[in-house]
């Protein structure tokens, strides 16, 4: 055995790698600090048994320990790889099972290295010579000894250009940890590329592990001074792929430098964009173009789509360095159409609700009137002749208020204030009995068909209102056809809705998720826009002709007064179906 100052170095070495290693394997929720643990456990192992191998002063006890230092040796570089993809968050793309296959030539080595003395592959001959360090071991160097270099120089390489893309990437502060790494990594790659090829210039050892305290000193400055284990840097997929909104870089030349996917889905974009000038490759989108010409500051509302069907929040920020010169901009756009659309519903529905109130109000009051003047009407008749001239006026004027008391009834039936008396019906065998007045109703060029379910659940309703609604949806079919040539299609069945899609109803209030039956009535006529729509259950609003309209109307208030719900589907030219969901009845098990 003998003892000197490069056998202190590699003894200081290990333990003060071994002691980082403990550091940071006990910082385990930081990412990378198992890599970095392993890492620099792998350090400790490979400078203490060559301080062994440097103690030893003959062949048999030099190659043994060096044979057991190719574990550290072989698996340092796959460590130092794994944590440089692990700190620069490109981890991903590398699987479990490719990671596996990283340690096959480590395995490999070790395993040449302790049967070497039978193959020669790694070491041909070993010799002694007398050195500035005392007895060294003379390695003459065999194929897979190169084939191990060449594995390991290829993952250190590859480590140090993951870093460097890091130190490019990733902000300042982050910059400084990946040059105290960079710089880390850099110091034992040095020592040991001197060694591979002039060892006589260093008295033939190896001076690699006792580089590695300089690693060792760097990490220290890492993670104390830069925080190296308390601040990582997060992924880029996590605060810019996986962002909801469209996400856009651009240069000082106004030119994009990135865009994550939402951006590429939303704006029609692809990763070809990158590099475009920005108001080039928006200009299918003239709005969002405008935005950029005006280089400053701003967030706006626009529409684009040639029938404005999309809204977008767009928000365009300058991005400034030290000296304040603008050197980018970041776009952040937001879909909000979905959400204009709510509003559009709700303010309709507050709309609706505003009427009905209003509707109701004057119904009564009007109702109050009509019963006056009808039992005025009915005290004042049989005082009077049979064929006596005023009895005629008084028989009309009792027909007129009679009719009037039903739009009345009407006006109240569509604010959900209808008299209503409850049953159990089934909504096939309703449309069955109307069947032959409906088909007189419509127009002559007008065929009526049914689709009915059979057995279909019960529901609780009223139904004279129930009849009401079928006339009221077949008589707004026929009108929309005209004197066209046209079919109606009156079918029933069974859905189950959930949450999301009753929030579709027109109506204010939804009815829980459940199951329900349905009344449907499509028409091939003219169909509507969505202005239309928006408006077709307002009382007397028509697109026809004057002095009609409520019969939609009133087929909203039965609906809201049997907690139900709407639908309807229309566009211009493609017909418009109208369905009507009643809450369907448990069935009563049988005993």
């Amino acid at each position: 055995m003998q003892f000197n100052a490069y056998i202190a170095a590699l003894a200081a070495t290990a333990l003060v790698s071994l002691l980082l290693a403990l550091y940071v394997f006990y910082q385990r929720q930081a990412t990378g600090s198992r890599e970095l643990a392993a890492l620099l456990a792998a350090i400790a192992e490979w400078a203490f048994t060559i301080a062994l191998e440097a103690a030893a002063t003959d062949v048999a006890g030099k190659a043994f320990w060096s044979a057991v230092a190719y574990i550290g040796t072989t698996t340092a570089p796959v460590f130092l790889f794994l944590f440089a993809l692990r700190y620069a968050q490109r981890d991903r793309s590398i699987s479990p099972r490719q990671t596996a296959w990283l340690f096959l030539i480590p395995l490999l080595s070790t395993a040449m290295a302790f049967t070497n003395p039978w193959h020669g592959l790694l070491w041909s001959r070993i010799t002694l010579s007398n050195t500035l360090v005392g007895v060294a071991a003379r390695y003459a160097r065999g194929p897979w000894f190169w084939v191990n270099v060449a594995y390991s120089y290829l993952l250190i390489s590859a480590a140090v250009f993951t870093l460097l893309w890091a130190m490019v990437r990733f902000p300042r502060l982050y910059t400084l940890q990946t040059r105290a790494l960079f710089v880390a990594s850099l110091a034992p790659l040095g020592g040991n590329a001197l060694y591979l090829l002039q060892p006589g210039t260093v008295a033939w050892v190896d001076p690699t592990p006792a580089a590695f305290l300089l690693t060792a000193a760097f990490l220290a400055v890492a993670i104390r001074r830069y925080r190296l284990l308390d601040l990582m840097p997060l992924a880029r997929e996590i605060l810019f792929e996986n962002l909801q909104a469209g996400v856009l870089f651009l240069d000082a030349q106004w030119q994009i430098v990135d865009l994550n996917v939402v951006a590429q889905e939303l704006l029609g974009l692809s990763a070809a964009a990158i590099g475009q000038p920005a108001d080039a490759a928006l200009a299918a989108w003239p709005p969002l173009a405008a935005l950029l010409s005006a280089r400053q500051d701003i967030r706006t509302e626009v529409v684009v789509g040639a029938q404005g069907e999309r809204s977008l929040d767009v928000q365009l920020s300058l991005l400034y360095d030290r000296r304040k010169s603008t050197v980018g901009a970041l776009m952040i756009v937001h879909d909000t159409t979905q959400c204009k659309q709510m509003e559009k519903r709700l303010l309709q529905a507050q709309k609706l609700e505003s009427l009905s109130v209003l509707v109701a109000g004057i119904a009564h009051d009007f109702n109050n009137l009509l019963t006056a003047i009808i039992g005025n009407l009915d005290l004042a008749r049989p005082d009077l002749p049979p064929g006596s001239p005023a009895r005629i006026c008084i028989d009309k004027s009792a027909q007129a208020a009679q009719r009037a008391a039903t739009i009345t009834r009407q006006m109240l039936a569509y604010a959900g204030q209808g008299s209503f008396v409850f049953e159990p019906v089934d909504l096939s065998r309703q449309v069955e009995i109307l069947a032959p007045g409906l088909r007189r109703s419509v127009g002559k060029m007008v065929s009526l068909e049914l689709q009915l379910a059979p057995e279909l659940p019960l529901t609780l309703a009223d139904p004279a209102q129930i009849e009401q609604v079928i006339a009221n949806l077949v008589s707004n079919a026929s009108e929309a056809i005209g004197e066209q040539q046209g079919v109606i299609v009156v079918a029933t069945g069974v859905q189950d809705c959930d949450g999301p899609s009753l929030e579709q109803s027109r109506l204010e209030d939804k009815p829980p998720p459940g199951r329900f039956v349905y009344l449907q009535v499509s028409d091939t006529g003219s169909g509507m826009t969505e202005a239309v729509q928006q408006r077709m259950f307002e009382p007397f609003f028509t697109t026809r002709f004057l002095g009609r309209g409520l019969g939609l109307s009133v087929v909203l208030g039965i609906v809201r007064g049997h907690q139900g719900a709407i639908f309807v589907e229309s566009a211009p030219g493609r017909g418009t179906a109208v369905r009507v969901l009643l809450p369907a009845l448990e069935p009563i098990p049988s005993k």
